[in-house]
C-alpha cells in the first residue's frame, strides 16, 4: 500500500475558484464584439489616413507640375520710382520659380534689393490670383532730397543717398532740398548739422545751399524766406537765438551766424546766388 500523503483540499476555496473562472469566461464572450468593433475602427482609421495623405500627395504633385506654380508676374507696391522688372532680375525670379518657396523670401529678397536701391528698408510678398507674385515695399525714412539737373534723388535718415532719379511731382515738398552740391562739397557735414538740430526747427527748412565760400560753412533758407549762414560746428549750438532775432526783422534777411550773430536784408544778387524765387 502506499504511504504517500493526501491533501485535503477546501471545498469552499474550490467553489471561489470555479465561480471566479466563470466570471472571467462570460466578461470575455462579452467583451469579444468589442472588441472587434475597435479593431475594425482602427482599421479603417488608418486606412482612411493613408487615403488623405496619398490624395493630398496628389494635390501637390498636380499643383507643382501645372503652371499655377510657377511665378507669372511681380508688381512692386509702395515704390513706384523702382523698376519692376528690374528687381526681379536682382531676386532671380522668372517663370521657373515655384511661388511657393518665393513666399518665404521676404529676407533675402530685402537685402537683394536694398544693395542696389539703398532706400528699400524691407520687402513683404503676397500672391495674387495663384501666381502673381506682390512685393510691398517699405522704404527707409526720408529727410530731404538732392537736386541734379532736372531730377531728384531721395537723401536717406542713414546718410545715403538714392540711386534712382524721381521727377519733381514726387517730392515730398515738407523735406528740405540739398541744393548745389558736388563731389568737392560733400552732403555728409550738412547732414549731421541737420539732424542735430530741434525737430521743430528742421521743420522749418526749405533748403539748404552747397554753394559755400568756406569748406565749415552750412547755408540753409527757410520757410519764412530767411537765410541762415553758420559754421557746422557752432550751428546746432547758435541756432536757439533764432526766434529772437526773428522778431526784430521787417523783411526778409540774411542772418549770419558765422562769428557771432548779426543780420542784413536780402537783396536782388542775393536771391541770384542762392537761386531763390520768392
Amino acid at each position: 500500500m502506499s504511504n504517500s500523503k493526501l491533501t485535503k483540499k477546501d471545498p469552499k476555496e474550490q467553489i471561489a475558484k470555479w465561480t471566479e473562472y466563470k466570471k472571467t469566461k462570460i466578461k470575455e464572450n462579452i467583451d469579444l464584439p468589442r472588441l472587434g468593433a475597435l479593431r475594425r475602427h482602427a482599421l479603417w482609421t488608418k486606412l482612411g489616413s493613408i487615403i488623405i495623405l496619398s490624395v493630398v500627395g496628389i494635390i501637390i504633385c498636380l499643383y507643382f507640375i501645372s503652371f499655377k506654380s510657377s511665378v507669372r508676374s511681380v508688381k512692386l507696391v509702395g515704390a513706384d520710382e523702382i523698376d519692376g522688372a528690374k528687381v526681379a532680375k536682382i531676386i532671380d525670379v522668372s517663370p521657373k520659380t515655384k511661388v511657393v518657396f518665393s513666399l518665404f523670401k521676404g529676407k533675402e529678397y530685402s537685402k537683394k534689393i536694398s544693395r542696389v536701391f539703398p532706400e528699400v528698408d524691407t520687402v513683404k510678398i503676397t500672391v495674387t490670383n495663384w501666381n502673381n507674385l506682390i512685393l510691398h515695399i517699405k522704404e527707409k525714412r526720408v529727410i530731404g532730397y538732392v537736386k541734379e539737373n532736372n531730377h531728384y534723388r531721395k537723401i536717406l535718415f542713414n546718410g545715403k543717398v538714392s540711386r534712382q532719379d524721381i521727377s519733381e511731382k514726387l517730392v515730398d515738398i515738407s523735406k528740405p532740398l540739398f541744393l548745389g552740391y558736388s563731389r568737392q562739397k560733400s552732403i555728409i557735414n550738412d547732414l549731421k548739422v541737420y539732424k542735430a538740430l530741434p525737430p521743430y526747427f528742421r521743420d522749418k527748412i526749405k533748403m539748404i545751399s552747397g554753394k559755400i565760400r568756406r569748406p565749415n560753412q552750412i547755408i540753409l533758407l527757410l520757410n519764412d524766406h530767411n537765410i541762415i549762414i553758420g559754421d557746422v560746428n557752432t550751428f546746432a549750438e547758435k541756432i536757439k537765438y533764432y526766434n529772437s532775432i526773428k522778431k526784430q526783422l521787417t523783411q526778409p534777411s540774411i542772418i549770419d551766424m558765422e562769428v557771432g550773430v548779426f543780420s542784413r536784408p536780402l537783396t536782388v544778387k542775393d536771391k541770384e546766388q542762392y537761386e531763390i524765387n520768392f
